[in-house]
């Protein structure tokens, strides 16, 4: 927690997503254990949040700008940027969401995603950013067996988001973060994750990879 900031079903904590050695990014984390979809508790604990904000308009000529992060060994910090306060509606907010979700949802989102559908859970500007749907047509030529007939949704979702870093990952700076790449970032690592349909994916694995890579989406089409 940043400066004791803290209030209902929020907290202000700090990551370390900057490529930069000796700085942190702050977030504003809203409890996912205690908000509810449809219960309104969430755009509750937004306002709060937008309210803290606007009342404590950081910047790095505001008075007393000596932060301690609690559990830190560095302190104190103190905030750089922006340089200058009183226009806090012009912060640009990079909102993400945590959720469990199954690979055949993952796939749904990643269709979505690529026809521009609106979602909870994808950013209302660019949402196809590097995403590539890998569908049904992906498999024609069946590799390793797995025809277009017999492939499942989970497994959809699963090479939708490996064909998606790798091709992504190519377009992207060398230390650019992940995040940065779709907008969709695991949790838990692909070995993890492949562990869930290996008994469904037959033979190796980079020569299904090597097979998807050559396709792309085209509108309603796959080519």
């Amino acid at each position: 927690m940043v400066g004791g900031r803290q209030g209902k079903n929020w907290k202000l904590t700090a990551d370390t997503t900057l490529n930069a050695a000796g700085f942190l990014v702050a977030e504003y984390i809203l409890d996912g254990t205690q908000l509810k979809l449809g219960s309104g508790t969430a755009a509750e604990a937004a306002a709060l949040v937008g309210n803290d904000f606007k009342s404590w308009d950081p910047s790095a000529k505001m008075d007393h700008n000596e932060l301690d992060i609690e559990d830190s060994t560095c302190n104190p910090w103190s905030v750089v940027s922006p340089e200058t306060g009183g226009s806090p509606d012009s912060i640009f907010w990079a909102a993400q969401v945590t959720a469990p979700l199954p690979l055949e949802a993952i796939s749904d989102l990643f269709n979505q995603a690529v026809n521009e559908q609106a979602s909870a859970l994808l950013p209302k500007i660019r949402p196809e950013k590097n995403m590539v749907h890998v569908t049904k047509d992906f498999f024609q030529t069946s590799p390793n067996g797995i025809s277009s007939d017999t492939v499942t949704d989970d497994v959809l979702g699963f090479f939708s988001l490996v064909i998606s870093y790798a091709k992504g990952a190519r377009k992207e700076e060398s230390d650019t973060s992940p995040k940065e790449i779709i907008s969709i970032m695991p949790r838990t690592d692909f070995t993890n994750i492949f562990s869930l349909l290996k008994a469904d994916v037959s033979g190796d694995l980079y020569n299904i990879v090597t097979k998807l890579a050559c396709y792309k989406n085209n509108e309603d089409n796959v080519e």
